[in-house]
């Protein structure tokens, strides 16, 4: 049974074995096997047009399993079971981002952010759009994980003309672009936006916007009235957001992604 999970995957706890398994670029993977090291499991939670799904999945891994950086947790590759592919990933014993600093209360949050930062660009230099940025997304390692998973649960069904939106769980951190418009995907730009509400986050230990109690709220508050949260005033949270990290976060939140840092 799986012990954790989110909208895009369910995850499972396993061992990685040599032997046991194929892997991407020869590697070898276990599942839940005796001895080994300890692995994460996770598989999409695929309800509308699989195959498709299934297939942009299958062409993404090869060039995740080749990234290399310090900040980006490794693919390992993926096993079948019960005609369902699951992606399998190092375990990390600290948890995410979020929960780390709630919990320890006097961790260097400008540090973690700047490992995060890093992570992220390495990717866009690859190409790889993540889609899906958050705390809950980052490890106290300070490694990047489930990069590029959102994007492909975007993927149109063919028998429908409906498609995956931001849910209730992201819509907080979402750019507007990908809000307004169900045929705008996510991109390096929307992943910039996302990523200042995760320093907003990461700071603040609270979910951006968490002024407004209500989802169908904070869309308004962000597509009629075009707000950016505020800037967070407690005097802990006044000394790690300086004038020139604010000023960089109301940069990454423009409304035309265009205008966005890179």
């Amino acid at each position: 049974m799986p012990f954790s999970g989110g909208p895009h995957c369910a995850v499972w706890k396993g061992r990685w074995k040599k032997g046991s398994g194929e892997g991407i670029g020869g590697e070898q993977i276990g599942g839940e096997g005796v001895g080994g090291e300890q692995v994460i499991l996770k598989v999409l939670r695929l309800t509308k047009a699989p195959e498709k799904m299934r297939k942009k999945l299958e062409n993404a891994l090869p060039g995740w399993a080749g990234l290399r950086h310090q900040n980006i947790l490794p693919f390992y590759g993926t096993i079948e079971s019960a005609q369902r592919l699951f992606m399998v990933f190092p375990w990390r014993e600290n948890g995410n981002l979020l929960s780390y600093v709630k919990n320890k209360p006097q961790s260097d949050k400008i540090l973690l952010l700047r490992g995060s930062a890093a992570g992220l660009s390495y990717l866009h230099s690859k190409g790889i759009i993540h889609g899906s940025v958050k705390c809950n997304n980052i490890l106290v390692s300070q490694e990047i994980c489930d990069f590029g998973i959102a994007t492909i649960m975007e993927e149109r069904n063919e028998n429908t003309a409906t498609m995956t939106v931001p849910s209730a769980a992201v819509i907080r951190y979402a750019a507007p672009e990908l809000i307004e418009n169900n045929d705008f995907s996510a991109t390096m730009q929307s992943d910039t936006y996302s990523f200042a509400m995760l320093i907003l986050e990461c700071i603040t230990e609270n979910v951006p916007f968490s002024n407004i109690t209500r989802d169908a709220a904070v869309i308004y508050a962000r597509i009629s009235k075009r707000q950016c949260p505020p800037r967070p005033d407690g005097p802990e949270e006044r000394n790690r957001v300086s004038d020139g990290l604010w000023d960089l976060m109301k940069r990454c939140w423009s409304v035309k992604p265009d205008n966005r840092p890179t």
